[in-house]
Parts: structure tokens; sequence; C-alpha cells
């Protein structure tokens, strides 16, 4: 059978469990550090939308494109 739930905290482990290794939590924060770095020093590459050039809808012959066969 299941031992019954008890909803307090336990303050300290069971003879049986070890203690969690300190390097496995210096690990954790060091990957946290590293990412939050990479993150906040990765900037943005490409420019805002709004600063690129609009492409023009006329080719650059400089004359509107027309279909074929169309007479002006």
């Amino acid at each position: 059978m299941h031992e019954s739930f008890d909803p307090t905290p336990v303050r300290e482990l069971s003879p049986d469990e070890s203690p969690t290794p300190l390097w496995l939590s210096a690990l954790g924060v060091a990957l946290l550090v590293v990412g939050a770095a990479v993150w906040l020093a990765g900037g943005r590459d490409e420019a805002p939308s709004d600063a690129r050039p609009a492409a023009s809808a006329a080719p650059s012959g400089g004359k509107a494109a027309s279909p074929d066969g169309a007479r002006p």
C-alpha cells in the first residue's frame, strides 16, 4: 500500500537520500548566466523593418511594366 500524503514540507533528507552535489547547482547558475549574457549581447542583426529601403514598383529600366500586347 501507499503511504498517505503529508502536505508539510520535509526539513531534512531521509538517511538513504544523498544531498544534491554543489557542482550541479553551480552548473545550473553558470548556464543561466552564460545564456543571459549571450541573449543580451546578441542584439539585433538586422535593421528594423521601417529602416529598410522599399523595393520600387518599377523595374530598373525606369518604365512601369506593362502586360504583353498592351498599348500605351
